[in-house]
């Protein structure tokens, strides 16, 4: 897992060195948004969110000069994950329904309900659920709309998750069954058998234990059919959970042992599995790390310049007032000089005067 960890992390440093390979020697800027796209994309998967941005942004600006609406819709929608990627709800929410007014205008309904999902997403994250709910279902009446079925089953599970957490059971396992009802019509049967368990959880946790056992015989052939590891587990646990619920001992131990014996013989992969995430929580640290040191440097930067540009701002509001000041002194001593003169003048027009009358 680790391998494969390093392997795609390495697959994404190829790309993003391709396409800066691409965007010095181009002259095309269709291609040259392009590449600034596919670096965003890349930056994104990396956790490099800050360069997912700038990246993303410059891709719009060109997308949007060439009038390319479709492209620029999908990039406010990236734009609009990596804002929530980075907890800015607020911006992450405004992108995405910049996406929607777009993808509006071309009448691009599959692109509306990925963005009713993403935004959906958000709020349920932010436990605002009664919005992530409404989210959630406007996609479902899209995917609906379009007969989208491998869409209607994930847009019911995600209705179906939400009111489990709002803890309206009755709701949650009609969505879940609806999941399950179109994951088998179109033959995705491991989708089937996890659908199964999640609705014999609800029902064993709600004490209605005798129903969930059909849901558990179903999940766990899926499981073993398909080989679908994780819910071979659960399913396994549930057993043990249902014959506790109806008090038979021996048998609830007997799968309980069955539970822990399998997942023994799967620890080596979830071993490596935490190793792979470990590692890549690891990155993702450092890569957080990094994004706070550039916010630091830019916040840093920006009070430098703006102390410099308030020395400035003072330094001409200074020499403004001197200059003003110097001004007002010039014309006071100037209108000073002509009363002066014109006294002087009077003077002279006086003696004058005198001298006349003493003739």
């Amino acid at each position: 897992m680790l391998k494969i960890y390093l392997f795609i992390v390495s697959e994404f440093e190829k790309a993003i060195s391709y396409s800066q390979e691409v965007i010095t020697i181009t002259k095309d800027t269709l291609i040259l948004a392009s590449a600034l796209n596919n670096i965003g994309a890349s930056k994104r998967s990396l956790c490099a969110y800050e360069d997912a941005l700038t990246n993303y942004l410059q891709a719009l600006e060109v997308y949007t000069d060439l009038g390319m609406k479709s492209e620029e819709a999908t990039v406010n929608n990236n734009i609009g994950m990596v804002y929530s990627y980075l907890n800015i709800t607020d911006k992450a929410i405004d992108y995405h329904l910049k996406a929607k007014e777009a993808f509006e205008e071309l009448n691009n309904k599959k692109g509306i309900s990925e963005v009713y999902n993403n935004i959906a997403i958000i709020y349920a994250n932010d436990g605002n659920l009664d919005k992530a709910l409404d989210y959630f279902k406007y996609s479902l009446v899209i995917e609906n709309q379009l007969d989208e079925k491998r869409g209607i089953a994930e847009s019911a599970n995600n209705v179906s998750t939400v009111y489990y957490y709002m803890q309206k059971i009755d709701s949650a396992l009609y969505y879940f069954e609806e999941s399950a009802r179109i994951e088998r019509s179109i033959g995705n049967f491991a989708g089937v058998g996890s659908s199964y368990n999640n609705i014999a959880q609800v029902l064993l946790e709600n004490d209605r234990a005798k129903e969930a056992k059909s849901f558990i015989d179903s999940a766990y052939y899926y499981a073993k059919e398909y080989k679908v590891v994780v819910d071979h587990e659960t399913a396994l646990f549930n057993y043990s959970q249902f014959y506790e619920a109806i008090n038979n001992k021996d048998k609830a131990l007997a799968y309980y042992k069955d539970f822990s014996n399998f997942r023994d013989s799967i620890l080596n992969i979830e071993t490596n599995s935490k190793v792979a995430q470990l590692e890549i929580e690891y990155q993702t640290e450092k890569k957080e790390k990094e994004i706070l040191s550039q916010r630091a440097d830019i916040a840093e930067k920006e009070l430098n310049l703006s102390n410099k540009n308030n020395y400035i701002l003072g330094l001409g509001a200074l020499a403004v007032v001197l200059g003003l000041l110097g001004y007002l002194f010039y014309n006071q001593q100037k209108l000073k000089n002509r009363q002066l003169k014109k006294e002087n003048e009077l003077k002279d027009a006086l003696l004058k005067i005198e001298t006349q009358n003493k003739l």
